[in-house]
């Protein structure tokens, strides 16, 4: 069923998230098992009652009346569906240059960022998924992720994704004065480039490492002559959203099917849990974020 689900997939121009492989990804990661729906005409990958995670957004390929009562994250509308408090943005880069982009399409401010991270002496490049690499941005993805509140993925999830996807996943790391302070972790795939994970040293975000590191995946993502660059899910009307707009890429409502949505708010336990991960050295964050994942 695999190959037959995966050709929908590249028929259908759909994205990372419908492959197959990504159903395996949150069944080693994730408590619970996939539940996939495929019709003659279309297919909705399913986890744990859910097209959403550890996706941006992943709506049914195809022709799909019947949803059941599956939670729902899609760019088309769906019957029963809403805006989201999310949006993403898609720069899109057929035909154009990495320069053209740069100066007619980018805001100004980030242009000058730009700038300033390479006379800064920040250097970005694509590295190989080894486990040097992979550890580097695990450190730095785990303190982003709780100085942002939220719990971290094991460090084994990034280890799936290599072995799942192959070249498909692509690593940027950006280096400065001999240490690493800065990565992306993308996905290439159906002529798209998918920003998935950034993380960065808060430290030198002053010196326009994010900025750096998202010119480098733009210019790369022209370089293998993708149409778009999509930016990934963003609450509308934070930081973040913020800094993606100015990358000029169209931005797009994520509609959402399921139960009411509470934007913005975290649960008890979760604040609990970030709070002891924050005092735990790297490999006990890794220890207890494997269990955490697969028993909640």
């Amino acid at each position: 069923m695999q190959s037959e689900w995966n050709q929908f997939v590249d028929r259908h121009h759909g994205t990372i998230f419908h492959r197959w492989e990504w159903m395996e990804f949150l069944e080693r990661v994730l408590r619970g098992k996939m539940e996939p729906i495929k019709t003659a005409d279309g297919i909705l990958p399913v986890f744990r009652g859910s097209s959403l995670p550890l996706a941006d957004y992943c709506g049914p390929l195809g022709e799909m009346t019947d949803f059941r009562d599956i939670e729902i994250f899609s760019l088309k509308k769906l019957p029963g569906s809403k805006e989201s408090p999310f949006v993403t943005f898609k720069l899109h880069i057929k035909d154009r240059s990495y320069e053209d982009i740069l100066r007619n399409t980018v805001h100004q401010k980030h242009r000058n960022m730009v700038n300033r991270a390479q006379r800064e002496g920040i250097q970005v490049s694509s590295r190989e998924l080894t486990k040097e690499h992979l550890k580097a941005y695990y450190k730095l993805y785990v303190k982003n992720m709780l100085r942002l509140g939220r719990l971290p993925l094991p460090a084994c999830a990034f280890h799936h994704l290599s072995k799942l996807f192959g070249e498909e996943t692509e690593l940027y790391l950006a280096e400065y004065d001999g240490r690493f302070i800065g990565g992306l972790l993308v996905f290439v795939y159906n002529g798209r480039m998918h920003i998935w994970s950034n993380a960065s040293d808060i430290k030198y975000g002053n010196f326009g490492v994010n900025n750096a590191l998202y010119g480098f995946a733009i210019s790369r993502a022209c370089e293998l002559k993708l149409s778009e660059v999509d930016f990934g899910s963003t609450l509308a009307g934070s930081s973040h959203h913020f800094f993606k707009k100015r990358w000029g890429g169209e931005e797009m409502p994520i509609f959402y099917r399921g139960d009411d949505l509470e934007a913005g708010k975290s649960g008890v336990l979760l604040k609990v849990l970030v709070m002891i991960l924050k005092v735990k050295p790297i490999y006990g964050v890794n220890l207890i974020s494997k269990v955490l994942h697969k028993v909640i």
